[in-house]
């Protein structure tokens, strides 16, 4: 709450000294880092098209990016580690859109493109945890894939956004099935973008004409969220919570309903892909953002975030304060 807010609201008596400190004291959010900044910091560490991002068990942050052609490995604190790349006989570049990690955090999976504007000539790469590669799956039912999510049985969920499916593949690299298709039915997608597992094996696909879906571990349509504008990086918190990225970042129950918005269609943060972790008894965001609108160009990084969605619960929706200001203007203007 600004200063003049907070005065405001002090002399009107919406609020007391102590719920002022409180709040200054421990807000529902905070942002607490920021890193891989595309114009600052050490060379290896700057992000250049970062999309997707996933976090281990360890709190090491894996985030795709495909402008580097590689996967950039930062601790929890920001801190660069390492990058991950691949070539081979077919591949002589490989460029990441999304990044995954097995529940066990023994491998990493990959899905990117083997050339910088051709997203037919697509792979999935299966990495162990140090980022040796292990196994190359070329499908032709990769064509056109963009993110990629593994389940607790090891079977890969990825994103086709030119045919609007999901594209099911086994632990060992073999095709299941595709789910969904264009349309506005259930079950189907109109441009599909991020996919996340919960801890139970439902799919969670974000699409930007504003619309979740969940899927149980059979490939069922068991929901569909429409609470959220233009949701792009999706996941799920160790509490059940679905995080959507997109002009701000929404917090959301399993059934749907908003708990809470970091920022918002205005302020942003704009962000792509999302991760979310409980790092020393905190659950934590990481969010992979870009500011569009700066004077010298766009700029990309991670933002990280703690937050408590008990209390963001207690905060005042956007339409609401708006209605309340409204409200207030008519009572003013017939001279209330």
């Amino acid at each position: 709450m600004a200063d003049d807010e907070q005065r405001a609201a002090l002399e009107n008596g919406e609020v007391d000294e102590k719920e002022l400190q409180d709040e200054e004291e421990d807000p529902p959010y905070k942002q607490v880092a920021d890193f891989g900044w595309s114009d600052d910091g050490p060379e290896d560490a700057r992000l250049k098209t970062p999309c997707g991002i996933a976090v281990s068990g360890k709190a090491d942050v894996f985030v795709a990016d495909f402008g580097a052609a590689q996967v950039k490995v930062y601790n929890k604190d920001g801190e660069f580690q390492r990058a991950i790349s691949y070539t081979s006989e077919q591949f002589e570049n490989f460029y990441p859109g999304d990044v995954a990690i097995s529940p066990d955090d023994e491998f990493i999976y990959v899905i990117g493109a083997g050339n910088f504007d051709d997203w037919d000539n697509n792979a999935i790469i299966k990495f162990n945890y140090s980022g040796e590669p292990l196994k190359e799956i070329v499908h032709d039912k990769l064509k056109g894939s963009i993110s990629i999510a593994v389940n607790n049985r090891g079977y890969v969920n990825v994103v086709d956004r030119l045919k609007r499916r999901l594209v099911v593949f086994d632990h060992d690299g073999k095709y299941v099935r595709a789910i969904g298709g264009r349309g506005c039915e259930l079950g189907k997608f109109n441009t599909p973008m991020y996919v996340h597992f919960t801890r139970r094996d439902f799919c969670i696909v974000s699409d930007l004409a504003s619309r979740i879906q969940v899927f149980d571990p059979d490939g069922a349509v068991t929901r569909l969220i429409q609470t959220v504008s233009g949701p792009t990086g999706i996941c799920v918190d160790n509490d059940d919570h679905i995080i959507a990225g997109g002009a701000g970042i929404n917090v959301l129950t399993l059934k749907g309903e908003i708990i809470g918005c970091i920022g918002d269609c205005h302020e942003g943060p704009n962000t792509r892909g999302v991760a979310a972790a409980t790092i020393d008894g905190i659950p934590h965001i990481f969010a992979v953002c870009c500011k569009c609108s700066l004077p010298e160009g766009s700029k990309s990084y991670v933002a990280v975030y703690q937050y408590d969605a008990d209390k963001m619960k207690e905060m005042p929706r956007k339409s609401e304060v708006i209605r309340r200001e409204s409200s207030w203007n008519k009572l003013a203007d017939n001279g209330h």
